[in-house]
C-alpha cells in the first residue's frame, strides 16, 4: 500500500499517515484530535512498511482500512551517561 505521510504542525513528533493522494484539508477525514489542525507534507507515496518512522504495520493497516487513516507520535528518551 502506499501512503502520504503529513507531520503534525503543532506537535513535531506526531504523524498523520493516509492512503497516497487523500485529502487531508479541513475536517476531509474527521480527526478529532487537534494537534492535526494544521499539517505539513512529510513523505508522499510511500510503501506502507514496518520501521517506517515507528509504526506498527498491523495496526496502522487495520487503521487506513476502517478510519481511512493512522496516528503515530514519536518519542526520543535521551540518557546521559
Amino acid at each position: 500500500m502506499q501512503v502520504d505521510i503529513y507531520n503534525s504542525n503543532i506537535r513535531k513528533l506526531k504523524y498523520l499517515i493516509v492512503p497516497s493522494g487523500t485529502d487531508v484539508s479541513g475536517n476531509a477525514l474527521n480527526i478529532t484530535d487537534t494537534d492535526f489542525s494544521t499539517v505539513s507534507p512529510f513523505k508522499a507515496n510511500i510503501t506502507l512498511q514496518d520501521g517506517l518512522i515507528g509504526i506498527n504495520l498491523v495496526k496502522a493497516t487495520l487503521d487506513l482500512s476502517t478510519l481511512g487513516y493512522h496516528i503515530v507520535e514519536i518519542s526520543i528518551n535521551i540518557e546521559v551517561l
